[in-house]
């Protein structure tokens, strides 16, 4: 049969669980300062190289299906929910960016090509 707890009993465990609690809570930000550097440089680049392709934060949002505040939070280095998948999405989608425009060179430079062989 269950031991039923006292109430004194209860309120001990409620005491010990909030110190269990309170110690996670500090591990956690210490964590977070920790990591603070590293997801910093992770952001900063990738705004970068965003911004050097003239894409704007929205338009990585949208495609990515996030909020434009949990994108900024994330080129700030801030703690996001599943960091790792916003980092890998956003190269893949600047990386797009890039092959588009590749592409779209490429295609207008046969144009000219061929505009200038039926002039000549």
């Amino acid at each position: 049969m269950a031991k039923t707890l006292a109430r004194e009993e209860l309120y001990d465990f409620d005491g010990e669980w909030k110190e269990f609690e309170d110690e996670r809570c500090l591990e956690r930000e210490r964590w977070i300062e920790e990591q603070h550097e590293k997801w910093f440089d992770i952001g900063s680049e990738l705004m970068n190289h965003r911004l050097s392709l003239g894409v704007t934060a929205t338009q990585v949002a949208e495609k990515m299906g996030i909020s434009l505040s949990r994108l900024r939070n994330f080129e700030q280095g801030l703690p996001v929910k599943e960091a790792k998948l916003i980092e890998n999405a956003y190269r893949l989608y600047l990386e797009n960016v890039v092959k588009i425009r590749k592409s779209q060179l490429i295609n207008d430079f046969i144009r000219l090509q061929n505009i200038s062989d039926k002039l000549i």
